[in-house]
């Protein structure tokens, strides 16, 4: 499309984002309006290939708004692009549209939600680092046997794609995020990967929310940052001038580009870089682009106080009249990915999905038998992940500089290819996980629970990418079984369990929890980390008391849509489960003390008294039963293994059975196990007539050893043990 055509495709546009916003009254005009050429040169000078009809297809590029809140450009490149009606695109903002305030993926065309800035170029990491290792690993490749099956087809091309067929991630940033940790965090990284298949574009217009961005409108300090990030930037002067702008895409789109002097000069018109010549081929690119907020538009450019404001109806007549007239009916073409004919690419659908599909049926690999000595659950998970690697090319796994101490490196021998050590930059990783869920993969992402509050808003958006479509949940009855020496009755699944319905599968690990981690002392103890994940609607939470539930509950997770979230345990535990034993979503398991009755004193259903722990708890909890018997007490001790979602009506039901009601955990009390409880018996009216103890960390820990901590904290077996007496 020559350059009057994409001149034309932007009046249209700005007509749509003003409109649009009008209608809907409210939105972020001025945003939207700076990035037009920019965006409009990429969709329709083609140069972003995407096939409309097929957006979920692995050959096509992937374009992230980072800017959520520029939204009303969006929607009006797919308007553009013939892919929704105006009368759509006038239902901006209204309750039930696909087109919400800032986009997530219930608009087809979208990947992941945006809106909360600088997340944006660490999701596109994720992808680029998916693409690199769906289409050029030659590892990765083998397992999934892909080439073989398709290699009748008439024109596959070559799966060791340079750059310029391997699909490209384009991500549209703001300058006011720029000033986001995040986004240098995810600089560095893509820098250190070499990842020549992302492309960050910054749309510097100067104006934040409420004034001048910190470097306003320095183009050459942030062409200094990106080169020292190892990014190759491409200065646009003039962000509005589509002269300059297809430029710098078509320097962005050769494999091997030689920068000319004058385009590595800064803004200012100062001397260039030492070299006149720069060869940028295996390195991300960044177009750094002038721009002015509002264009178009007299009254609204460059001013300040126009910031998420739509026009009243007497502005959008003024501003209609300025912009003058519009074709209406004009439409832009994105061009189709490169390399692949329709047929070939229906038949790498059908191959990847059915291989997206999760952990094959199959037996499990054996776990420690009872009689085994201790092991850490942390171990324990570095072990099932090799296990899971072995059977699914999909599972990946990325580290935060910790993985000696996750046991993460146990996958990393094994599969290099498919680990990413992300290093000390815990928020690109969550995000980069998010991406390479996204492209099908399933990301396992750990660090020690107490620095997960730092990707906190990293999850609570990655759940916004989960698309609702109403799916029912499948449940499954689970049968009794016998496991050692006490008698375990398994739970089967809520009926109000919940699961994300569609592919995204997270999942992430917090190790070394709670106050039981020991000398290490309370700025290392994960005390928050169940009350957070327990926020997230499309969340599953496990807390694994022994090896072997720690390897199944692993295991498990590959195959769970949504986020899920596995804590576990630094110091050594017995193993209590036999290797055939099975866990389940929902599921919990009740240990009793075989042939306790003929010690009891008191049978009184009164006196009967339910224990409810988890985790490294529930060996506290289990020691504790057995000290009680001793006394002529009896408990029924539940191992919460799965924590979100509970069995609202098994749990009713025991506590129905047992007025008594001990929860012991090692997290503080808000937001824990003993919450969670109380939560499901509030669903269930009427509450049942309970006397309730909540043993938990209430006290400011401090070094010490794991004994220690918890007998201070009051969550050990000798406090249950009094806690137990004195309901007594």
């Amino acid at each position: 499309m020559d350059e009057k055509e994409l001149e034309k495709l932007c009046k249209l546009i700005r007509y749509d984002i003003l409109t649009s916003t009008t209608a809907a009254g409210s939105g972020h005009p001025t945003s939207s309006l700076s990035a037009v050429e920019l965006i409009t040169a990429l969709f329709f000078g083609g140069f972003y290939h995407f096939d409309l009809k097929k957006p979920k297809s692995y050959t096509n590029d992937h374009f992230i708004l980072s800017k959520g809140h520029a939204s009303p450009l969006l929607y009006s490149l797919y308007h553009a692009a013939g892919a929704i009606s105006y009368k759509e695109l006038l239902t901006l903002r209204k309750f039930g549209s696909r087109l919400e305030g800032h986009p997530n993926p219930r608009f087809p065309y979208v990947d992941v939600a945006t809106g909360s800035l600088g997340h944006g170029l660490s999701v596109g990491v994720g992808m680029a680092l998916a693409l690199r290792l769906k289409f050029q690993n030659p590892n990765y490749k083998s397992q999934i046997n892909i080439k073989s099956q398709i290699e009748n087809s008439k024109s596959f091309g070559s799966w060791n794609l340079g750059f310029g067929a391997l699909p490209k991630v384009w991500v549209l940033m703001g300058d006011s995020e720029m000033a986001e940790g995040q986004v240098w965090e995810a600089m560095e990284i893509a820098g250190y990967y070499k990842l020549d298949n992302l492309i960050g574009i910054i749309d510097v217009n100067r104006l934040g929310q409420e004034a001048e961005t910190e470097e306003g409108w320095d183009l050459h300090d942030y062409e200094k940052k990106a080169r020292a990030f190892g990014w190759e930037p491409i200065v646009v002067h003039d962000g509005h001038d589509l002269e300059q702008v297809l430029h710098a895409f078509e320097m962005v789109s050769s494999q091997q580009q030689i920068l000319s002097h004058e385009s590595l000069s800064h803004a200012s018109g100062g001397a260039p870089f030492e070299s006149e010549k720069f060869a940028f081929a295996s390195k991300p690119r960044i177009i750094i682009a002038k721009t002015i907020k509002g264009k178009g538009i007299s009254f609204l450019e460059n001013k300040e106080g126009w910031h998420g404001k739509a026009l009243d109806k007497k502005q959008l007549k003024s501003a209609l009249k300025e912009l003058g007239q519009v074709d209406l009916k004009i439409r832009g073409k994105i061009q189709l990915p490169k390399n692949f004919e329709s047929n070939t690419d229906d038949k790498i659908q059908k191959i990847l999905r059915r291989l997206a599909t999760g952990v094959e049926g199959g037996g499990l690999l054996a776990a420690r038998k009872p009689e085994a000595g201790p092991a850490a659950t942390r171990e324990a998970y570095g072990e099932a992940l090799v296990e899971l690697g072995e059977k699914n090319p999909d599972v990946v796994v990325l580290d935060a500089e910790v993985a000696n101490s996750t046991y993460e490196d146990k996958f990393q021998k094994r599969f290099p290819d498919r680990f990413f050590e992300m290093f000390i930059a815990e928020e690109n990783m969550a995000d980069a996980a998010l991406g390479l869920s996204a492209l099908g993969f399933k990301p396992f992402i750990s660090t020690f629970a107490a620095f997960l509050t730092q990707i906190f808003d990293q999850i609570r958006m990655s759940q916004y990418s989960i698309v609702d479509n109403k799916a029912g949940v499948k449940h499954l009855g689970i049968p009794t079984a016998r496991s050692g020496g006490v008698l375990i009755d398994r739970a089967p699944v809520g009926k109000d369990a919940r699961q994300a319905p569609n592919h995204l599968n997270i999942n992430i690990v917090g190790s070394h929890a709670g106050v039981s981690i020991g000398a290490d002392g309370p700025s290392q103890m994960g005390l928050e980390d169940i009350a957070m994940f327990r926020t997230i609607q499309s969340g599953t939470i496990f807390y694994p008391a022994d090896a072997t539930s720690a390897k199944s509950l692993t295991k498990l997770m590959a195959t769970i849509p949504g986020i899920n979230y596995l804590r576990t345990t630094r110091s050594k535990t017995p193993v209590i489960y036999d290797k055939d034993e099975e866990f389940e979503i929902g599921g919990y398991k009740i240990h009793k003390v075989k042939n306790q009755k003929s010690k009891i004193k008191n049978t009184n259903k009164n006196s009967k008294i339910l224990v409810i722990a988890a985790g490294i708890t529930l060996h506290e909890a289990l020691k504790a039963q057995q000290e009680l018997v001793k006394k002529g007490v009896e408990t029924t001790v539940v191992d919460l293994y799965c924590i979100k979602p509970l069995n609202d009506k098994a749990i009713k039901q025991l506590i129905n059975d047992h007025p008594n009601v001990i929860v012991v955990e090692d997290h503080y009390p808000e937001g824990g196990i003993g919450e969670a409880i109380l939560e499901s018996l509030a669903n269930n009216h009427p509450l049942p007539n309970t006397n309730f103890t909540h043993l938990c960390v209430r006290k400011t820990p401090m070094s010490g050893t794991p004994e220690e901590l918890l007998h201070f904290e009051e969550i050990d077996s000798e406090s249950i043990i009094y806690a137990v007496m004195s309901i007594r």
